[in-house]
């Protein structure tokens, strides 16, 4: 590819500067250029061993009789070094079609075509420029030129990390001229929706079904990505990440997820002493601490208090100053902490304990 750009940037350079000199037998410039009408040959002879830098070049002016694709066809190929056509205007500013030839490249080796989309009565110029090819003698032909299709993918993209997304599409090209055609339009992948958002944990894997949709809220069939989860058995946050295949998208997005922590349960509540109770449970290694409730209200909707404990090491608890001979119900539930918040589990059945006097 490196190659071909070099040689199409020292072409454009060679082309801008052959203007100057006369008619030459071997080649020509723009000003003296052959005239060429539809469906006739004319023949044309460069030679990239002359001197002469009008020897270089040879330039065919067409004028169409009604705008529409055109092709440009030369009748053979150099038997060495490389030809480019190029189809240009009087000013060389613009290049409208551009074949290369190179028999030693098995992609190039046809004898060299450009083919373009032309306007009625706008006078175009076809070049021939040679490099290293020697004397090249060709008959050139102009004809309407018929397209020959294939068609490709380019995907839309999302790159989520990198804040980047773009549409892509089916696209119809001509293998010989500029044609294009959009078939069908890719939307970028957009939203990600999981069939579920929480879970609590049971010590098995979650995965949530995956829904992807396109900016246009079209689903995108799952056939186009890859699901893969990440952290999505113990409490915490769970991550997606939705890797697509490069054939109708590109990119990745992702998506989390949270796994609370199990029931905790309580394994006893006494009152030892007066005016107190201490409160007992098992450890849970997968959280990240407890809160404890106890109220004098079974329903915990009044004169209800709570305490975190934040080491998950922790399994008990002593609650002092509370009112003698008066029953009170204890709950607790474990949290886990996700992105600076505590997400809690559920709370356990209370137990009610009487406080001695």
């Amino acid at each position: 590819m490196k190659k071909r750009l070099s040689v199409i940037l020292s072409v454009i350079m060679l082309i801008s500067c052959m203007s100057i000199g006369s008619y030459s037998a071997l080649a020509n410039t723009v000003n003296t250029a052959s005239k060429a009408t539809l469906n006739k040959t004319v023949s044309a002879t460069i030679d990239s061993n002359a001197e002469m830098v009008k020897d270089l070049t040879f330039y065919l002016a067409f004028t169409p009789e009604k705008t529409g694709y055109y092709e440009f066809k030369c009748s053979s190929s150099p038997s060495k070094g490389m030809v480019m056509v190029v189809i240009t205007n009087k000013n060389e500013t613009d290049i409208f079609g551009m074949g290369i030839c190179d028999p030693t490249d098995k992609d190039f080796k046809a004898p060299p075509v450009a083919a373009a989309k032309l306007t009625a009565k706008k006078t175009y110029y076809f070049a021939i420029v040679g490099e290293e090819c020697g004397k090249y003698t060709t008959n050139i032909t102009v004809t309407k030129h018929t397209h020959k299709y294939y068609e490709m993918d380019l995907p839309a993209a999302n790159y989520q990390e990198d804040d980047l997304k773009f549409n892509g599409g089916r696209y119809r090209y001509c293998e010989s001229c500029d044609y294009e055609k959009v078939l069908k339009t890719y939307y970028y992948p957009k939203t990600v929706t999981l069939s579920t958002t929480s879970y609590t944990y049971n010590g098995k894997k979650k995965a949530p079904k995956v829904t992807v949709k396109d900016s246009k809220g079209n689903v995108i069939s799952s056939s186009n990505y890859k699901v893969k989860y990440k952290n999505n058995t113990k409490p915490g946050k769970a991550t997606i990440t939705i890797t697509f295949n490069d054939k109708k998208y590109s990119g990745t997005l992702t998506k989390t997820f949270k796994i609370k922590p199990k029931k905790q349960t309580l394994s006893s509540v006494k009152s030892k002493k007066s005016k107190q109770i201490t409160i007992k449970w098992k450890r849970d290694a997968n959280v990240s601490g407890y809160q404890l409730q106890y109220s004098t209200d079974k329903k915990f909707k009044k004169n209800t208090k709570s305490v975190t404990i934040s080491k998950n090491k922790t399994t008990s608890k002593t609650i002092s100053k509370l009112k003698s001979k008066k029953k009170y119900y204890v709950r607790i539930r474990a949290y886990k902490t996700i992105d600076g918040k505590k997400v809690y589990g559920a709370w356990a059945g209370a137990k009610s304990v009487t406080t001695k006097k």
